[in-house]
This record gives C-alpha cells, sequence and structure tokens, in this order.
C-alpha cells in the first residue's frame, strides 16, 4: 500500500454478522474498487452482544484491516460502508451508527442492515431480490421504488426452514427415526452419529440439548447432509429437495408483497448452503428460473463484494426503506 496515496480514495466495507466481521481498506478509481487489505475481528450483532460490544468489534475490524494495509494513524478514511446483522429496526442502527461516528472511523460513516447488499448483486436499480442461507434463511425483495420486505429470518424456535439449522435438525430427526426402526443407519445417519459422537437415540438426544448452542450444533451437520447427498444418499437428498422448497417459498413470500405478478426479478443467493461446489446451487437455480416471475439467478461467494456497491454516491445516501 502506497501510504502517500490521497485519503479521498481510500473507503471502508464491513460485513458483520453473528460470529465474525470482516473489513476491507478498498481504493476508489472513479466507480471501481480496488481490495486493499483485509481485516478480521469477532461478530458484531448489536442485539446479541449490545451496541457498545458491536462497536468496538467493527473497530477492532476496521484497525486490523487498516494495519494489514500499512496505513499510518493520520490517514484519513474517505468513506465507510457498514452492514450488520440485527440493524433492520432503525433505532437500533441509529444508535450504532452514532457511536461509529463517535469513534472518527472515516469521513462519512453508515451503518447498513446486512440483507441489503445482496439486492446489488441482483440489480443496482429497480426491481431485485435476494435469499440467504446460511445457519438461518432469509429473503428480501425490493421494488421500483426503492422500498423492501424482509421475510423469514424468525429465528430457530419459529422458523428458519431452509436454512443451515433447519437442514442439520432434519438429518438428526433422520437418524433418530432410523435408530428406533432398527433397519440400520443410512449413510447419513452413520455421518450424524459419527459427528455428533453418540449413537443411540438417548445419547443423540443428550448430545443435542446438553449445550447452550445446540442452533450452531445443528447447524454444522448440514454440510455432512450436502456431502452425503453428493454421495447419492437419498435421504439426504429429501432433505436438500425439502429445503429448496422451503425456499421457494420463502422468496416468493418476500416478492409478492411488494410486486405484482409477471415482474420479471432478477434474485442474487448467498449464504454457507450454497458454496461452490453446493449440489444445491443448480437445483435452486432451475426451481427459480422455472417459476414465473423470475428474470435471472446470481449465486454470490463473497459478501462483501456487495458491500462494495454501497459506497457509490447514490447507493451510500438512499433512504433505507423497510415495508410492515
Amino acid at each position: 500500500m502506497n501510504a502517500s496515496a490521497s485519503s479521498s480514495d481510500l473507503c471502508l466495507v464491513v460485513d458483520g454478522g453473528g460470529t465474525k466481521t470482516d473489513c476491507q481498506v478498498v481504493r476508489r478509481d472513479d466507480e471501481r474498487f480496488t481490495v486493499v487489505a483485509q481485516g478480521r475481528s469477532s461478530g458484531c450483532n448489536p442485539n446479541a452482544i449490545g451496541t457498545a460490544n458491536a462497536t468496538t468489534a467493527i473497530a477492532e475490524a476496521i484497525e486490523a484491516a487498516r494495519k494489514a494495509a500499512g496505513l499510518p494513524d493520520e490517514t484519513r478514511i474517505a468513506r465507510a460502508a457498514i452492514a450488520v446483522a440485527g440493524t433492520v429496526d432503525e433505532t437500533r442502527r441509529k444508535e450504532l451508527e452514532h457511536l461509529l461516528r463517535q469513534q472518527s472511523l472515516a469521513g462519512e460513516c453508515r451503518v447498513f442492515p446486512d440483507v441489503l447488499p445482496i439486492l446489488s448483486a441482483a440489480a443496482t436499480t429497480g426491481t431485485a431480490a435476494g435469499l440467504i442461507s446460511g445457519t438461518g434463511a432469509t429473503a428480501i425483495a425490493r421494488n421500483a421504488y426503492g422500498k423492501c420486505f424482509l421475510a423469514g429470518g424468525w429465528g430457530y424456535l419459529l422458523g428458519d426452514e431452509g436454512s443451515g439449522f433447519s437442514v442439520g435438525r432434519e438429518a438428526v430427526r433422520q437418524t433418530l427415526l432410523e435408530l428406533e426402526m432398527g433397519a440400520g443407519l443410512s449413510l447419513l445417519g452413520q455421518c450424524v452419529s459419527e459427528q455428533l459422537e453418540a449413537s443411540s437415540v438417548a445419547a443423540i438426544k443428550k448430545t443435542v440439548y446438553q449445550p447452550e448452542n445446540h442452533r450452531d450444533l445443528l447447524a454444522s451437520l448440514a454440510p455432512a447432509v450436502v456431502q452425503c447427498a453428493k454421495a447419492e444418499d437419498k435421504p439426504a437428498i429429501t432433505i436438500l429437495e425439502q429445503t429448496i422448497e422451503h425456499l421457494l417459498i420463502l422468496l416468493h413470500r418476500a416478492v409478492s408483497r411488494l410486486m405484482p405478478p409477471g415482474d420479471d426479478v432478477p434474485v442474487a443467493v448467498m449464504g454457507g448452503m450454497f458454496r461452490p461446489g453446493s449440489p444445491l446451487r443448480q437445483p435452486l437455480e432451475r426451481a427459480i428460473l422455472r417459476t414465473p416471475g423470475y428474470a435471472s439467478v446470481r449465486f454470490v461467494d463473497e459478501p462483501l463484494e456487495c458491500v462494495h456497491h454501497l459506497l457509490h454516491d447514490e447507493a451510500f445516501s438512499r433512504p433505507i426503506l423497510f415495508a410492515e
């Protein structure tokens, strides 16, 4: 990094979730952004750790990125676009934004809900939809007037069908059924039993319910389901087929609230369930495109690339509008 580079050329993008916060220092060249360096810290969802702790986590990620870029302390950053989980609520978002501005992290600093950037991967303006399936599952849609609607994201106690959590939960349920029937374990059942280090109904129940964070424990089983599906294990394939159905319903729920039937809506998809090589990618894309009303599907592998778009003048200043 050239420390003498104009500070007006340098910006920050942050993607903060419940488990980690990623930051990039980027250099602006007209309308393009080049990554200079990256940094990471712990999770920053203010609903989970409080606004003050979220501010600290974000500042630590930014400091790590600045250090990796070799930026002197006096080097100013022109603009920071900070996408954070748990900030759809405007009051919470403004509170976090106020605390971050007090840190003087950049000349301009704005906090965005972490569900917004995926829309830019589908279309920078106009109608668009995004589908996010990681530990949880959420769909977001935007109409031609810039108003957004969020569907799902209820959390594992109330929903999250189509998520890594729900995939892992169904894998455990399938394993328990196989054990109770006594007909031997499928490949999926064997993988679940091995990963949980439990081979009986009682042991599996104890393992699942014992830890405080059983949500993440169940979500951690999702990759095993994906691998078993690749090996043509029928129970695993069935679980992933159900997952696609749940995600289509979730996507339709978001889009139908804002747009009339027949609109050709571009869709972007992101999350751990759709990493490169996932057997869910092609089936989901086919299912979306054969459903009337959807124009295209794009899979996003790097969430921070979506946040880059929020640095553009129009996107940075655009009002954040959510329909109830």
